[in-house]
């Protein structure tokens, strides 16, 4: 155990992470949630999402009877076909236990991002068997095998597509919260959009296990 915690990436890695400074912040849990939503900020004052990336508003499902959730599934490991949801699975579960166990809610939305494509396609049929509505952006997939490698088929535009929609979601996120930037930049952006909307309370989170 070190001053950052046990489970710290630098710990493990040798390399600090958003995660690991918000965790030092003093003061519980109201200064580390003031913390992704000032990261949030910084994001959306040095960055603008062009119009023609942005989701389409018939797509968004919100509420204050609505539990919105989103799901960034990120595989790191190349020869990973993302067909295993069981985690994703399991995490929704729980997050939907909760959510209700804190609101009255009459249906569910599940914002998916993802790098492989059988990950979309399997967590939106597990969706649709819990009766929530299975939201994704379409994409149009990047033949550079030597992004795919890394990043998976969706990059770039679609990247930033995925994260304009699913931050949209307002009460859980399942991701690895702890090691990939790019599910911290969503849950900023989460943070960040629930208190320009004026949604109270935090983000509830799942983290994923490193077998991605």
């Amino acid at each position: 155990s070190t001053q950052f915690g046990k489970q710290s990436s630098l710990e493990k890695t040798g390399i600090l992470t958003r995660y690991d400074v918000i965790n030092r912040i003093e003061g519980g849990g109201s200064g580390k949630f003031e913390a992704w939503q000032l990261y949030g900020t910084l994001f959306y004052n040095a960055f603008t999402i062009r119009p023609h990336l942005l989701p389409n508003p018939n797509q968004i499902i919100l509420g204050p009877n609505v539990a919105s959730i989103a799901i960034h599934s990120r595989h790191t490991n190349s020869r990973t076909d993302g067909s295993n949801t069981a985690e994703e699975e399991a995490c929704l579960r729980r997050l939907l236990t909760t959510i209700k166990s804190k609101k009255t809610v009459d249906t569910c939305a599940v914002y998916i991002m993802s790098d492989r494509k059988v990950t979309i396609k399997h967590l939106t049929e597990f969706s649709q068997h819990l009766g929530c509505h299975a939201i994704s952006m379409q994409h149009v997939s990047n033949q550079d095998t030597s992004v795919i490698s890394e990043h998976g088929p969706f990059q770039k535009a679609d990247f930033i597509k995925d994260l304009a929609l699913v931050s949209n979601a307002e009460d859980g996120l399942i991701g690895d919260i702890r090691l990939s930037s790019s599910t911290m930049l969503l849950r900023e952006m989460m943070e960040y959009n629930n208190r320009g909307k004026g949604v109270t309370g935090r983000v509830e989170t799942c983290p994923l296990g490193r077998r991605h």
